[in-house]
């Protein structure tokens, strides 16, 4: 069996940009669900943006 050995941090400048890329994505993903959302509220059942985004 082969011992693995584990690999060294990354140096803090990439993880810092690590977590706010991923940060970012979560965000928009977030955004665009809500977007959505208040897209087919809007639309379907004729209400407000507003309204839409109060009743999600």
């Amino acid at each position: 069996m082969s011992s693995l050995k584990p690999k060294p941090l990354l140096p803090t400048n990439i993880f810092i940009k690590r977590v706010i890329r991923n940060l970012v994505i979560g965000l928009l993903i977030i955004a665009f669900s809500l977007g959505l959302g208040m897209l087919g509220y809007s639309h379907f059942e004729g209400m407000s943006w507003v309204d839409a985004y109060e009743h999600l």
